[in-house]
């Protein structure tokens, strides 16, 4: 997947995917990578790593949050999948409402 992924990244290709956690991490080892190992003669690199950065504290956030719950409140642990599938509507319900009264 990562080769996959830095394959991708390196023709420009938008229409191949890969899993986020490993396209996020490949851009920001190439963002860190490219940023260290530049040509002495040219414009810097652009180093586009907020949302990556982001993406990646996250998932390990996440697996963080899993792994205490796992270990402590087992019974809770089957209640975060639903209160996300239920923010997430709800967040979709807000947003038709405001794209309908903006019309």
């Amino acid at each position: 997947m990562g080769i996959q992924g830095v394959a991708a990244r390196k023709i420009s290709s938008a229409g191949i995917s890969t899993i986020v956690f490993t396209s996020a991490l490949i851009s920001i080892v190439t963002s860190v990578t490219n940023a260290v190992v530049r040509p002495a003669s040219g414009p810097p690199p652009r180093a586009n790593l907020k949302g990556h950065v982001g993406t990646f504290t996250a998932y390990v956030s996440g697996a963080i949050l899993s792994g205490v719950l796992v270990g402590s409140y087992v019974a809770w642990l089957v209640w975060i999948p639903m209160a996300a599938v239920l923010l997430a509507l709800v967040c979709l319900k807000a947003n038709w409402k405001m794209e309908w009264r903006a019309a």
